[in-house]
Order: C-alpha cells, then structure tokens, then sequence
C-alpha cells in the first residue's frame, strides 16, 4: 500500500489512452455489421442517443470513481464508502471481467498478426492449382460451384424446354408438359423467384445444379468462373486451417501477451502513456486513408447516403436495446479499465472533458469504420450475413484486393486490426495489475508477470478450440459487463456521496444544471435503461443454450 501512484503526464496522455481501451474490434466489424442490419440512418440516431444516456453517464462515473480514490476497482469502493463494503464485490467481478475478456480477446488479436502476413503475401489473390484439380472432388467447393452456376444460369436466356422441365421439377404439375410455350415464359417468369426454393422442397435442386455445371464447364471462362466462385471458398478454408492450427494461434496468442506483458510492466508513462500517444494517431490515420480510399470507389457515395439516410424499414423490435448494448460495450464500460485509467489521473484533472473525449472519439472511429465498410458493401453487392468477428478474415481480404492498391490498403487493414486489439487488450491487462498491485502490495514487474502469464495459461482453450470461445464471451458479454456498469451507476448514483462527483463540475465551472441532468440521468435513467440490456442479454444467452 505504500508503493507510489504514478500519474499520466497530461490530458493528451489519459484521453489517447483511454480511447485506445475503448477502440476495438467492436468498433471495425460489429458496430457497421449492426448498423447495416438495421438500416443506418434512424439507428444511427438512437445509437448517439444511447451513448449520451448510457455510455456517457457510466463513463464519467467509472472514471471519477477511480481518480477520487487512486485504487485499483476493489479498493476504490471501500475508499469512496470509507469502509469494506459488500460493493467491493462490483471491483472483483470488473477485474475478472478484464481477466477473463482478454483470456480470448488476446487470441482474436494474433489472428491479426497472422492475417497482415497472409495479406502481405498476397494468399488471397490467386488459388493454388491444387485447389482447382480438387475442386471437383471436394464436396464444399462442388456445392459453392453448383449453386453459383445454378443462380448464373438464371440470369442467362434459357431455352423453352428447359423453362418447361425446371417448372415441371418444381411446382410437380403434369399440366405443365402440356402447357404452350408462350404460358410456359409467363409462368417462368411469375416463379422465377421462388425456383430456388421450390426445387429444394421437391429435391431437384442437384439435378438441375448438375446440369447446368456440366453446360458451364464446356465454356471457355469456365476456369476464370471456377476462380471467382471458389476464392471466398478458398479464403474461408485458409481460415478454417489456420484456426485448426491450434500451436500457430497459441503462438500467436503468447507473442500478443508478451507485448501487452512488455508494456504495461514499463509502467504509465513510459510504458502505456508512450505506446498509445503513438498508436493512437497511427490508427485514426490509417483509418482516415482507408476511408479516403473507400469513399473515392463509391461514385454515388451510396455508404454514406446510407449511414445518414439509411432504410428505416429495416428497424425491428431489438433495434433499440441492440443499439443500447453496443453503446454500452463500446467503451469499455463494467470491465475497471476506465476506472483504473481514472486512478492514474491527477487531482486536477477534468474528469467531464477527458470522458467527452474518450466517447467522442470512440464514437467518430465506429463512425468512420462504416464509412470504410459500406461502400465496400455496396460497389462489390455484399450482404453481410454474419455479425462474428470471422468475417473480417474470410469475406472482407477478397474484397480489399479488389481495390486498385489492394496489395496495399489488405495488409494495412489487418495492422489496424492489430493496432485497434492491442490498445484494449494493454487496459485489460493494466485492470488485473493495477489490482494486484493495490491488494496484494506487489511490485508492477511481478504483478505483470503473474496477470499476463495466468491470462495466457487461461486463454489456451481458447486458442485450440473457437467453439470453446464462445464460452468466456457470452459469460462476460451478456452477464458480467452489463451487471459491473449497473451497479456502478447504482453505487455512484446513490450509495456514494453526492458531492463527490459534483465536486468534479464545480470545480471546472460547469453550469449547475449540467450536473442536475448527469446526477438524474444516472440515477435514473441509466439504470433503468442497462436493465433492459441486461433482460435482453439473458434472455437471448437462455435462448442460445437452449436452442
């Protein structure tokens, strides 16, 4: 308890850093995936208006609560209650929240590693010869070749008789083979639609998926068609190898908690402070070229026409609590990461300004992250099918080398990847030091040592078995952040003394109904509203398990 507390050098220092712990790959896949999901626009909407009730009430709390008490998320309450107090329990889970988060987040972070040399390397720009000799042989890639040909070969004139047989295959009606040609065209084309579908139901999809890759493959660009039907086939095979390659991703995995290891043990300024006041900038300026990049491929600028405008016929039921959950989750938010960031701050510091920032730019990077995915989306024709992180490894390489500079741009996305990963996996390692550094009165170096090699040993499932993945983050995700953030903002809203967060709006000169709308904003509101999160995550979490 004796060791002195090191401070960040200036606001510059804490805001880059905390943002860096807020930035992630929340921000790059899963806020654009949500966003395309439920139509932009509108979602967007509600989405700053969660992070004003929301994110930004926790963020100011969290911070505070740690620069009031300068402790790790278990001292802290017992400082602020002036007391052991069964809140001390809100620190522990947050500390095993981080510990368990980076238990996996570590292991996704060295995908990027191995990806920024698989793009370097250039694997995703042509196949193998071995893949076309096996390609017929191979039953993935002879259904990936079946359906493509099949979906072609209606967009192609198609003669009468074989409108008439596949009508006949797929609405079963002997009436058909007696039917003129001219009904058999309307009737053709009143189904066209629902053929696939159809043919499905009575089992005749393969036959006539068969015969028309039999037809294809007599053409002359049948090679050139085979190429762009089993490359995404292709990319996701290398990433099924890779994941299976359970010794490369644990490497992976150890070289990502060696550098989070060499880092935080350096300390706050020499070591976190220095590493993010040079990520950070390196980030937003390679996100900015990628952006730059993707708005000059949209002509019609049709990404950004749908991230203002978007299609509110897309919204449901879940929008809002989704939109709800990922304000929340963004910004690192029921994990001590803000809080411990908070507890290395000086006395004098704003804490209302720094969080302003930290939400701002954590909100501008999800933003520009969708306007360097939707015009992808849209010039390419993409619909994005899944929300998992595994899609910015098999689906998004391919389209990246469509770009003029693809060579280019493919290797400096996945360095962003990295980038975006290490800095909050650096605050989710500094969450468990700070802890044993406080509790347990051990010095940074050892306390690095222990937390950095226990989270790796627990991490291992992890990077053997994806499946296994799922495990740790559905626990943190949907149970143990959305309870951390809401006891928080129960702690800080009405256990804590009320004078001690207005202290830090009076003392920087806010206007006294600023704090009036905070104070009741956390009291109430976000409560009330990370409530409704949390329903919404159990009863999707029940709805998993018993599915």
């Amino acid at each position: 308890m004796s060791q002195k507390r090191e401070h960040w050098s200036g606001k510059l220092g804490f805001i880059l850093a905390a943002s860096g712990s807020a930035v992630g790959l929340g921000n790059l896949w899963k806020f654009p995936y949500i966003t395309w999901q439920n139509g932009g626009g509108l979602f967007v909407l509600i989405y700053l208006l969660c992070i004003l009730l929301i994110g930004l009430p926790i963020m100011i709390a969290e911070i505070a609560l740690g620069k009031i008490s300068s402790r790790d998320p278990v001292g802290a309450f017992d400082f602020v209650s002036k007391r052991k107090t069964r809140f001390r329990y809100v620190g522990i889970l947050g500390v095993l929240s981080a510990f368990v988060i980076l238990s996996f987040y570590s292991v996704v972070a060295g995908w990027s590693i191995e990806y920024s040399i698989k793009s370097i390397s250039s694997d995703f720009k042509s196949i193998p010869y071995e893949s076309y000799k096996e390609a017929l042989t191979d039953d993935r890639k002879v259904k990936a070749l079946q359906k493509a040909v099949f979906e072609e070969a209606l967009t192609q004139p198609l003669t009468d008789i074989e409108k008439r047989e596949i009508l006949h295959a797929a609405l079963s009606q002997k009436t058909i083979q007696q039917m003129p040609f001219d009904e058999i065209n309307e009737l053709f084309k009143k189904e066209k639609k629902n053929l696939i579908s159809l043919l499905k139901e009575n089992k005749q999809i393969e036959t006539w998926q068969n015969y028309f890759l039999a037809k294809r493959s007599k053409r002359k660009d049948f090679n050139e068609f085979m190429h762009k039907t089993l490359l995404p086939v292709y990319s996701s095979s290398l990433f099924a190898d890779f994941l299976n390659n359970w010794p490369k991703v644990s490497l992976w995995h150890l070289i990502i908690m060696s550098i989070c290891l060499l880092i935080v043990s350096s300390g706050i300024k020499k070591g976190i402070e220095k590493t993010t006041k040079f990520l950070m900038p390196l980030l937003l300026l390679l996100m900015f070229f990628m952006m730059i990049n993707s708005l000059m491929l949209d002509k019609e600028q049709e990404g950004v026409k749908f991230l203002l405008f978007g299609d509110p016929g897309k919204l449901h039921g879940l929008s809002i609590p989704e939109a709800m959950g990922h304000a929340f989750f963004t910004l690192s938010l029921g994990m001590g990461a803000m809080l411990t960031y908070g507890s290395y701050m000086k006395k004098d510091s704003d804490v209302v300004s720094d969080a302003l920032w930290v939400t701002g730019l954590d909100t501008l990077i999800a933003l520009i992250a969708c306007m360097m995915i939707f015009p992808i989306i849209f010039v390419y024709g993409l619909e994005p099918t899944s929300g998992g992180i595994g899609i910015l490894f098999t689906t998004l390489p391919l389209e990246l080398f469509k770009f003029s500079y693809g060579y280019l741009l493919a290797p400096l996305f996945y360095i962003l990847v990295f980038l975006a990963a290490l800095t909050s996996a650096i605050s989710l390692l500094e969450v468990a030091v700070t802890y044993l550094k406080d509790e347990w009165n051990l010095d940074r170096d050892k306390a690095s040592l222990i937390a950095a090699g226990a989270i790796f040993l627990v991490g291992i499932p992890s990077a053997i078995s994806v499946s296994f993945m799922e495990y740790p983050d559905a626990l943190s995700t949907n149970i143990m952040l959305p309870l951390g953030g809401l006891l928080i903002a129960i702690f800080m809203g009405h256990k804590a003394e009320k004078t001690l967060l207005e202290n830090e709006f009076i003392k920087h000169k806010y206007p006294k109904w600023s704090f009036d709308v905070f104070y009741f904003t956390l009291r109430y509101i976000t409560p009330a509203l990370v409530t409704i999160v949390f329903i919404f995550l159990l009863s999707d979490l029940v709805k998993k398990i018993v599915s």
